[in-house]
């Protein structure tokens, strides 16, 4: 027994060397868990791209047009603005890539009351730009951009001096020019719409809507009726011509 146990010794303590080696050698063929692999370049060793956002580059982007002009032309004022005086400045960084696009607008400083989330769809919607570049290659770069909310054109709900219809009667007009409609005629329906515009400061009739409507094209027939008016004495502040939000009742009787 005890030969058989030394000739088999050895052989089991060259098969447990062997398996250790084994295990170690795998050990060093796997990667640390910590380290992040990164993707394989590919046969021809092209290097991954550069992802970098920089601040400043030797060629700096540049919008293709007047951005005061765009942000003049393209601004929806909220109603925080237009009916109650909200000023201030909301500022929007954003990112400008390598072909010119937008991404990544976001509010670095905001006033709230809609003035935010308008001054991400002015950004967001910019058409493209000339891209930034370093050392002669293009790359993205991040930009912030002021936008101005002002009550320069507010918009007044209640005046000194009420707008009101010039050199026509209203009422009179509505009667001879309203074109009931086929289908609320068949319905029998009735009843007022109610629309909504803002006389403008040299009277004309401007952003007409319906605020309360009867449908059956009753509406639309009655917005139709007010665009076809004619201009409007506009309404005066402390003796200066301004912008007058106005709601008109318009009847449907059969």
């Amino acid at each position: 027994m005890k030969y058989l146990f030394s000739l088999l010794f050895p052989a089991i303590l060259l098969s447990a060397i062997a398996y250790n080696a084994s295990a170690q050698d795998t050990k060093r063929d796997a990667p640390p868990k910590h380290i992040a692999l990164q993707a394989d370049a590919g046969p021809e060793n092209e290097a991954i791209p550069d992802t970098k956002i920089y601040t400043f580059v030797s060629q700096m982007p540049e919008s293709a047009y007047d951005m005061k002009s765009y942000l003049q032309k393209n601004i929806q004022m909220p109603d925080s603005v237009l009916y109650h005086g909200k000023v201030g400045n909301v500022v929007v960084q954003f990112v400008v890539n390598e072909d010119g696009s937008i991404s990544g607008a976001k509010v670095v400083k905001g006033i709230g009351a809609g003035c935010d989330e308008e001054a991400l769809r002015l950004i967001s919607k910019m058409p493209p730009w000339a891209p930034g570049k370093d050392n002669g290659q293009v790359v993205k770069v991040s930009l912030m951009q002021r936008i101005p909310f002002d009550n320069s054109d507010k918009i007044y709900i209640y005046v000194e001096q009420m707008p009101m219809a010039k050199g026509f009667d209203m009422y009179k007009y509505l009667a001879a020019n309203i074109r009931y409609p086929d289908e609320a005629k068949k319905k029998n329906i009735q009843g007022r719409v109610i629309v909504q515009f803002i006389v403008m400061e040299d009277g004309s009739l401007a952003d007409v809507k319906v605020v309360k409507g009867i449908g059956y094209g009753c509406d639309e027939e009655a917005v139709r009726v007010v665009q076809s008016m004619p201009e409007w004495a506009p309404g005066k502040q402390e003796g200066r011509t301004v912008k007058v939000n106005f709601q008109l009742p318009i009847s449907f009787h059969l």
